[in-house]
This record gives C-alpha cells, structure tokens and sequence, in this order.
C-alpha cells in the first residue's frame, strides 16, 4: 500500500493586476513594439517585426487575463496548420515587463518560446 506524503499549504500572493495596468514600450526588437494593458481586459498592441500573421506596425486590439504572477495577452495572432499564439508577460525585480511568446498547439499544450523574450518599460 503506498504511503501518503504530507502537504504544506502555501498561500499565494498574487501580483496586484495594476501593477500591468498603462502603456509599456519595447526596449528592444521583437515580436510586440508596444503593449497598452487597459481595465476589464482589454489590450491595444502595436506589432514588431517578428509575427508570421500580423504585419509590422499594425495596431491590434487583443484581450488579456490575469494569473496570480503574470498576464496571457490574446491578439488573435493564428499561423493557419502551425497553431495559435499567445504572450505571457510577468514583471521582473527592475519593475519592467517581460514577454515570452507562447505557442498553444492545436491539442492544447503550451509551450514558451523562451528565445527572443521582449522586455518593456512603462510609459508615464
């Protein structure tokens, strides 16, 4: 008969959803040149040079939801047979936002591209 382990109970402090809230701009190349995270889940992102669907420069109203430490930011950005991607951004100890893409294959994982990661300053 396995034995049962004991579980400590951790409680969670999540990242307050304001701290996303306002316009990041790029501090380098990528796929996103800047994010505007506005209340109720709405996002307008202005595309880099990196997206296979979405041209550089276009504006694109997109969604985004919280986790307890980071955000998934939806732009509808869909590469027709390869699947559908997201970003996911987390702030970091210098207070900027820092963006992975992540590819949602067509059965459902996700996977972080962990290369080309875009970091952004908040505009004031």
């Amino acid at each position: 008969m396995p034995k049962l382990v004991e579980v400590a109970e951790v409680l969670v402090e999540p990242v307050p959803q304001t701290m996303f809230l306002g316009r990041w701009e790029a501090l380098g190349k990528g796929y996103l040149q800047a994010i505007d995270v506005q209340p109720q889940g709405i996002c307008q992102v202005i595309m880099g040079d990196g997206s296979e669907a979405i041209q550089a420069g276009a504006r694109v109203k997109g969604t985004w939801m919280p986790t307890t430490k980071e955000i998934f930011v939806d732009i509808n950005d869909k590469v027709w047979g390869k699947g559908e991607y997201y970003y996911v951004g987390f702030i970091n100890q210098k207070g900027n936002l820092v963006v992975d893409r992540a590819d949602i294959y067509l059965q459902g994982s996700l996977r972080l591209a962990t290369v080309g990661q875009m970091t952004f300053q908040k505009v004031k």
